[in-house]
């Protein structure tokens, strides 16, 4: 990005950033040779350090929102206790909290390095391949699921852990969802009613990333780079990651290769339990947590679609959220007609 490029809306100015970097790291002079755009509301800084806690030359994220519901400074945290626990992700390095040095809140991650993420690279993959990328991905969630609450509930401050009742309240969020974009549709009401009647008690929960997807997977030379995009993190079951990544709806078309569309499913159980131990993997609760998530991502996609309703501008936004609304009806019905209930 050249100097003379314009920024991007609540883009901090170029010399806000350099002089925000200055300061936190100590450096004598930070100097940024690119910014590069790399999602919503990320940017990817080439950038230069002479001295302080960082000297040389780094490739630095500046992520200005959180890719969901997290708050900078929880997702700051989140990210850091994924560090500590060993997950293969970027490291988060400083907190402007409250926006008094960019003039926005914000952090800024250390970047591992990538050759972009697996929802486009995946195509590309032999199956071979595929299956040692989600076994590696199985292997970097376990280490994620061994953070519990406690003084780790504390240090994020997320929601507390759900209670006994997360199921009726979960489908209470999900029909006020539908009520609000005037929605009637059978096979929803239908699958939020059995997923209510048939959700599993959560008793142990642990730290899961709550969308787990492969834009969310970032590969290098072939390999798993990295995990992003913890905006979503939340305590849960463990198995709600492992369902939801397994879910037909986010194989997004290569539906053979059942762990993300990018492997075996095998291979995924298998990565998994090598960190996590045998009888980690429980097959009923995943088959839940696969209903559950292509239900929530159904509902998000009507719900997308009401935004767009009656917008000729938005006329393919919106034609795209009824199609994956859509594409969930579908999966939803083939996963109530083969799926094994879960009780209480």
């Amino acid at each position: 990005m050249s100097e003379q490029a314009p920024l991007a809306k609540g883009l901090p100015e170029r010399d806000a950033i350099e002089t925000y970097l200055r300061d936190v790291s100590g450096a004598s002079l930070v100097r940024i040779a690119d910014m590069t755009p790399s999602g919503e509301a990320r940017w990817d800084l080439e950038i230069s350090f002479d001295g302080g806690s960082l000297p040389g030359s780094h490739r630095l994220g500046l992520i200005l929102k959180s890719d969901g519901h997290l708050s900078p400074v929880q997702e700051f945290s989140v990210r850091r206790l994924a560090i500590d626990a060993g997950v293969t992700a970027d490291e988060p390095l400083w907190l402007d909290e409250n926006g008094p040095g960019l003039g926005i809140a914000a952090l800024v991650v250390q970047s591992r390095g990538d050759d972009g993420d697996l929802s486009v690279k995946r195509f590309e993959l032999s199956d071979e391949e595929g299956d040692a990328i989600v076994r590696n991905v199985g292997s970097e969630l376990a280490k994620l699921h061994a953070i519990r609450p406690s003084a780790s509930e504390r240090a994020v401050n997320l929601p507390a852990p759900p209670g006994s009742d997360w199921a009726v309240q979960r489908a209470k969020s999900f029909r006020e969802k539908l009520d609000a974009g005037r929605v009637s549709d059978p096979v929803f009401e239908w699958s939020i009613a059995w997923m209510a009647m048939h959700a599993p008690a959560i008793d142990a929960s642990v730290l899961t990333h709550g969308d787990l997807r492969s834009e969310h997977l970032k590969m290098k030379d072939g390999a798993l780079a990295k995990i992003d995009g913890f905006g979503n993190a939340t305590w849960s079951d463990p198995m709600a990651d492992v369902g939801s990544f397994c879910a037909r709806f986010w194989r997004a078309g290569a539906y053979a290769r059942e762990a993300g569309g990018i492997g075996s499913r095998e291979a995924f159980y298998e990565g998994y339990a090598s960190i996590a131990g045998e009888g980690s993997i429980d097959a009923q609760r995943i088959a839940f947590w696969e209903f559950h998530a292509t239900l929530k991502a159904g509902i998000d996609a009507i719900t997308g679609a009401q935004v767009f309703l009656g917008s000729d501008v938005d006329w393919y936004t919106h034609e795209g959220w009824r199609v994956r609304a859509i594409a969930a009806q579908y999966d939803l019905l083939m996963d109530l007609a083969q799926v094994a209930l879960v009780g209480r």
